[in-house]
């Protein structure tokens, strides 16, 4: 805008003691709404890392999970099984994010070497497919920040459920296992590998 004598309105800057055009001052405040607004999106596409302190990792969720205490059970070796399961899920896109923490007393804790690992793990991945009533495709061991890990897929046996992507790995006596379902791979993988170990 110009004003009667032909030069550019301007305002005082406050507590500067300068004076700054419109203009100028439009220009400021559209770059503060786009960094903000940056910001934001940034914050939407990239959220937060949850962090358990109870059980020592962190991972991005879309948002923040529900937590439940597993009930604590006998094991077929002889100990104890108890944990917690970290879950979120979004009913409009239909798809699920957990990470399941399951803390192991008794005969699994003894498993030393490379193939009794691989073997518990095994097992472990078996019986939660048969648990979720689906079958295990493509699973491969694969090393998972420096831990023997299982890498499959979870098809259930009715079409009504989606299929499942999960990662397993196990850490002295404590089960780790992160599951995606009803997500791409690309999007399972971007969720599973942002999980880090905290203790």
């Amino acid at each position: 805008m110009v004003n009667d004598s032909g030069s550019a309105d301007s305002v005082d800057a406050i507590g500067s003691g300068k004076t700054v055009t419109s203009s100028r001052l439009v220009v400021i405040i559209i770059l503060v709404v786009a960094i903000v607004a940056g910001a934001i999106i940034y914050s939407v596409i990239h959220p937060a890392s949850y962090v358990s302190t109870l059980d020592g990792f962190q991972i991005r969720f879309p948002a923040n999970p529900s937590v439940y205490n597993l009930a604590s059970k006998k094991d077929p070796s002889g100990g104890t099984e108890s944990g917690r399961l970290y879950g979120y899920a979004n009913q409009a896109a239909a798809t699920d994010y957990a990470v399941y923490v399951i803390n192991y007393s008794g005969n699994k804790t003894n498993a030393q070497t490379n193939l009794e690992k691989k073997a518990l793990l095994q097992a472990d991945v078996d019986q939660l497919a048969s648990a979720e009533s689906a079958s295990v495709v493509n699973g491969k061991f694969i090393s998972f920040n420096g831990y023997n890990a299982v890498s499959a897929s979870l098809v259930p046996t009715t079409k009504a459920d989606a299929s499942a992507y999960l990662l397993a790995f196990l850490k002295g006596n404590r089960l780790y296992m992160i599951l995606g379902a009803g997500l791409s791979q690309s999007k399972f993988n971007t969720f599973a590998y942002s999980f880090k170990l905290t203790s």
